[in-house]
């Protein structure tokens, strides 16, 4: 595979970069957005692992960036931040919630309290148990249901809540709220994750993995996980 790194952390990126070329990857290193923008552009990419702060600008801006370019590469935030800290930095938000398996009724009590600019991020490890959180909610408020690959065309005026169902990709999610809130829209946004496994308020490495959110410092064994099951992806 061909694997882009941006970080400005020489030691690291240089670090992550033997690690990967000894496992007979093509690894390119960019040591801020626009270079790694530059270089997804004129380069064919399999992966780009990308630090969520970087001097320029940050992970999401690259992948918003790089989509306006038409560039589909997988790309995964690696940062040392805990998910509240980059929610916070991407949405504005007043308060950030975090839940995991809450009781329905729970659940919809504390979406029911959520004030115009809070952001309430809910993990489910049962897909069936979020289909029902979904189904309530719908019942007692006036809501837009959004997933990962909406844009901002597909949000009605008007509504009470603006519900996003995470189905793949936590960093489409993530861009997606950061647009929403740029337009000025004022609606509460209640997140919706499924997991593979449950998160514990550490929030679980492996877990995070598959939502493109990948912690440091990692295990370097965690990160040849994450490129092999991206050669999958690609296949």
């Amino acid at each position: 595979m061909r694997i882009l790194i941006v970080d400005d952390n020489i030691s690291l990126a240089e670090g992550i970069s033997e690690l990967l070329s000894s496992d007979s990857h093509k690894v390119l290193v960019a040591v801020n957005g626009e270079d790694g923008l530059n270089e997804l552009s004129r380069s064919s990419i399999d992966l780009a692992l990308v630090d969520f702060q970087l001097p320029d600008m940050n992970a999401i801006d690259v992948y918003a960036k790089a989509r306006k370019l038409n560039i589909d590469t997988r790309m995964v935030i690696v940062t040392g931040y805990r998910l509240e800290h980059l929610l916070a930095t991407i949405t504005h938000p007043e308060q950030i919630e975090i839940h995991f398996d809450l009781r329905i009724e729970n659940l919809l009590a504390r979406i029911n309290q959520l004030n115009c600019n809070d952001l309430l991020v809910a993990s489910f490890s049962d897909a069936n148990q979020m289909t029902r959180v979904v189904n309530n909610i719908e019942k007692n408020q006036q809501i837009c249901v959004l997933t990962d690959s909406s844009t901002i065309e597909d949000l009605p005026r008007g509504a009470d809540l603006i519900l996003v169902h995470v189905t793949h990709s936590l960093l489409s999610a993530l861009g997606l709220c950061k647009v929403i809130k740029a337009e000025g829209v004022d609606t509460p946004i209640a997140m919706l994750l499924k997991t593979e496994e449950s998160l514990h308020n550490d929030y679980s490495l492996r877990a995070l993995t598959a939502l493109d959110c990948l912690f440091k410092p990692f295990e370097f064994d965690d990160l040849t996980n994450l490129v092999s099951e991206a050669e999958v992806i690609a296949v």
